[in-house]
């Protein structure tokens, strides 16, 4: 995961992108001015690529090859402008290494930034003594350590800020913002692979009933069990969310409205089994529901959430099946 992850979008990369063709085109203006036209011709380039792959990732609103070709673009100029002239382009190196763990995951841009300091040191050392390209490549490297361990620190707090923004802390399992997400990835998957998938509402019957009579420390137990219940209950491709409350949802890929309803059933028929803290027993209601194709991700929910309605008002501890969507009448 790059320093910028998910988090920096493709505007972002390519805000980056201008704003290195910006700073250079001062300095390609300089050399001319100076009648140094080779380097103002490598500046210049480089600017220009620069501003082209910024209007490429707006356009395409892909990064990676952009990403790609910046980098190689960036270090060819630095190789170039160090054989016209001399130590001074070697600074550039520094910015770089920045960009390089701006914009790679960071085990790839360890990777890059040692190829890039690989192919920097042969030049330094032809053209500077040796006490001078010491301290230069003791410098990019201390510099290179100190941005890799930046980045780190940054990835590891932004994986637990997610953790913490998409897990429910009581249960352990998914929140409601990561079951928005899923529904629509898998009503994506569905349009363009066929995959069938099915949609589990579950609702705890009778929930308000032991808090006030148990306490709600009691029921903060019983919903931690029953989400541990549910992760050990379902598939390493399944998911499982608390919607609200004493409710969860189950997405169930690959399973059509017939295995989904087993499932179901078999988790209905396990909690009505079971003891949970302080001696409770509990039963549950659910509803079950199959993406249809032409369906939205909310209109799914709508009739999974019915089901279980229906599972309430007919007398609980059931499990109750969607009916199809109604399809709208040729004119």
């Amino acid at each position: 995961m790059r320093l910028g992850s998910k988090y920096l979008e493709f505007r972002h990369n390519a805000m980056l992108f201008v704003m290195a063709a910006v700073a250079l085109v001062p300095f390609a203006l300089g050399h001319l001015l100076n009648q140094r036209l080779d380097l103002a011709l490598v500046v210049g380039l480089a600017a220009a690529s620069f501003g082209l792959l910024a209007a490429y990732v707006l356009w395409t609103r892909s990064v990676g090859l952009a990403n790609c070709l910046l980098m190689i673009t960036g270090l060819v100029a630095i190789l170039v402008a160090m054989q016209l002239q001399g130590i001074y382009a070697v600074y550039w190196a520094f910015p770089l290494i920045l960009a390089i763990y701006l914009l790679f995951a960071l085990v790839p841009a360890v990777v890059i930034n040692v190829l890039a300091l690989g192919l920097l040191l042969p030049v330094m050392v032809l053209q500077l003594p040796a006490a001078h390209s010491s301290r230069l490549l003791v410098t990019l490297a201390l510099v290179s350590v100190f941005t890799y361990l930046f980045a780190r620190n940054v990835q590891e707090s932004h994986e637990a800020l997610e953790r913490l923004a998409e897990v429910d802390p009581l249960t352990g399992v998914a929140n409601r913002l990561r079951l928005d997400e899923t529904l629509q990835d898998c009503a994506e998957r569905l349009a363009r692979h066929g995959l069938p998938t099915s949609l589990l509402v579950l609702d705890v019957d009778h929930f308000k009933a032991i808090n006030d009579q148990q306490g709600h420390v009691v029921g903060d137990r019983i919903l931690a069990e029953l989400g541990s219940i549910l992760r050990a209950r379902i598939r390493r491709i399944d998911h499982v969310f608390r919607y609200g409350g004493e409710e969860f949802v189950i997405v169930l890929s690959g399973t059509d409205l017939l295995r989904a309803s087993g499932v179901a059933e078999d988790l209905r028929r396990r909690n009505a089994q079971r003891r949970f803290p302080d001696g409770v027993r509990l039963t549950v209601s659910i509803g079950v529901a199959e993406l249809d194709r032409n369906e939205s991700a909310t209109a799914w929910l709508a009739r999974a959430d019915q089901a279980l309605y229906a599972a309430k008002q007919g007398g609980r501890n059931r499990v109750c099946l969607a009916d199809r969507p109604a399809r709208a009448s040729a004119s």
